[in-house]
């Protein structure tokens, strides 16, 4: 009678957290989208920022070179073909400047990566090419030097001629003026200032204004310029209001019958690291041009530090109050895993404390000798032992690992099984 007690527990352990975590969360990017929010999924805490409050975002989190833009305010950047940061200081006719791509190219922040803003021109040197759009990489400073001359209109509508001068030992250098070479001001931003955060945010005609975003953010509600697509699959920059996920977070979109049940993925290769994988189309609007919520969309998004959260939306208020109600709760991805029609296994449950013993939960129809293997991500074998299982029973072992994923196999002859355990 106790073991089936013991196996009860188990598994009323794996599936509590589908049910004592749910939160309803109303975020609100003001009338008229007048704001942009921020949310932390494990703090529940949340930010707003005025959208016409900064225009350009440095990204100041780890190795990084981009510079975006704020395009949901009207902040607009064009690059003087065939212009380098050496004339700067020399006259620019502007004519033709939205029209004539032979002398200006119009750049925009990429709505895939942070790792692409404006400025990078399409192009992030990390990936070995060494071009960052303004600049490239220089061996001989192991720096990045600014080589592209710009004009920026300020959400305010004002034009400025501006070069990202360099990025060296964690800090950018730029400098702007207006058009006729008047008031011109260099400024630093300086990464290691800015801990904690993502995107160090400046604004061209108020330099001394302070903008922060919410430390350690996981969405970002409020507008943006996105790439959409007509009827022909032609795409085109749109100014939407949507939602975009900080780096190091990665999201899987479904469709589901229920998405106040549905159960996250355990294959995290399924989730997608681009930004904007929520975006803006998880609402839409009727014949009637209301905004309603289609009712069997859920979204799946995996933290830095591999906790999931299932997301779904219940309202949205449209430009008359910006107000978005959603749930938000943290579940443990489905890994139950069938052996068959003979074998079934889960880990119940997969997430435990370091030190803590695993439960492998099993319901075998024959018995048989199973090997039971423990990997770290490297693919190093940190654990490994044969049971033998019959019937509906479990196997608890202490495998003494450190924080962090690991996958465990379940081997009868040539067939196996492979499940993910999380160390916290």
């Amino acid at each position: 009678m106790k073991i089936y007690t013991l196996i009860f527990a188990i598994i009323m352990a794996a599936i509590s957290p589908y049910f004592l975590t749910a939160e309803d969360v109303v975020l609100s990017t003001g009338k008229s989208y007048l704001n942009m929010s921020f949310y932390n999924l494990d703090e529940k805490t949340t930010s707003t920022i005025e959208l016409k409050s900064w225009d350009l975002a440095f990204v100041v989190a780890g190795q990084n070179g981009a510079i975006h833009i704020n395009s949901g305010a009207g902040t607009k950047l064009y690059e003087v073909v065939g212009k380098s940061t050496e004339n700067f200081d020399d006259n620019i006719d502007t004519t033709g400047l939205s029209t004539n791509t032979e002398l200006f190219k119009e750049w925009r922040d990429s709505d895939s990566t942070w790792a692409i803003g404006a400025f990078n021109c399409g192009m992030n040197g990390f990936d070995g090419s060494g071009d960052f759009g303004w600049g490239s990489y220089d061996m001989s400073t192991h720096g990045i030097i600014g080589n592209k001359l710009f004009l920026i209109k300020d959400y305010l509508g004002n034009f400025y001629k501006i070069m990202i001068e360099d990025l060296i030992g964690g800090a950018f250098t730029f400098t702007y003026s207006n058009l006729d070479n008047s008031n011109k001001q260099t400024y630093e931003i300086k990464k290691a200032d800015y801990p904690n955060q993502t995107l160090a945010f400046f604004n061209l005609s108020d330099p001394n204004k302070q903008v922060k975003a919410l430390e350690f953010w996981s969405l970002w509600f409020g507008k943006y310029v996105a790439t959409v697509y007509d009827n022909d699959g032609n795409p085109a920059p749109y100014n939407v209001n949507g939602i975009r996920t900080n780096a190091g977070y990665a999201t899987l979109k479904m469709e589901v019958e229920d998405p106040s049940t549905a159960e996250a993925p355990a294959n995290f290769d399924l989730y997608s690291p681009k930004i904007s994988t929520i975006g803006h189309e998880w609402k839409a609007l009727d014949g009637n041009m209301q905004w309603y919520i289609p009712e069997n969309l859920v979204y799946f998004v995996l933290t830095p530090d591999e906790k999931v959260y299932r997301i779904y939306f219940k309202t949205f208020g449209g430009m008359s109050t910006g107000e978005t109600t959603f749930d938000a709760t943290e579940v443990h991805p489905n890994s139950i895993s069938e052996f068959g029609n003979t074998y079934s296994f889960t880990l119940a449950p997969n997430v435990v404390d370091g030190g803590e013993q695993v439960n492998l939960l099993f319901n075998a129809s024959a018995t048989a000798k199973a090997n039971v293997s423990v990997f770290d991500i490297l693919g190093n074998e940190v654990f490994t032992n044969t049971i033998e299982m019959t019937g509906f029973n479990y196997y608890s072992f202490n495998p003494s690992l450190s924080n962090g994923s690991y996958f465990v196999r379940i081997s009868i002859g040539e067939k196996s099984e492979i499940l993910r355990l999380i160390v916290r």
